[in-house]
């Protein structure tokens, strides 16, 4: 059974998508964490614990005195992490198929990314 996440944990995973989702541009800063705390009404320490952890898993760089940026990793060595992907996505498969998806609904999905 999957743990429930944490509030940074959460904040994280949505920065992550919209990353991925490229609503930001690599030269483009992040959200303040002053600005991210008020409009979550959160905590800023809560959103310092995001970016932190956006930063250890290699999404985004913090430029002291600039800002929080999307890491760019053009040229950059991300084997460690596409490993870490490879094996997650597997452990999805195989749940997936333990749970009755059928191999082409899983394909259809990938195409549908």
């Amino acid at each position: 059974m999957k743990e429930k996440m944490l509030l940074y944990e959460q904040i994280a995973q949505y920065i992550k998508e919209e990353i991925i989702n490229e609503k930001y541009r690599i030269d483009q800063p992040l959200p303040s964490l002053r600005y991210l705390s008020h409009h979550l009404n959160v905590n800023i320490g809560t959103v310092q614990n995001a970016y932190n952890l956006l930063e250890r898993q290699g999404y985004v760089q913090a430029i002291q005195g600039k800002g929080i940026f999307i890491n760019n990793t053009e040229g950059k060595d991300t084997y460690p992490r596409k490993k870490e992907i490879i094996l997650e996505l597997k452990e999805a498969v195989h749940e997936s198929l333990y749970l009755g998806i059928k191999k082409h609904e899983l394909l259809s999905l990938l195409d549908k990314i």
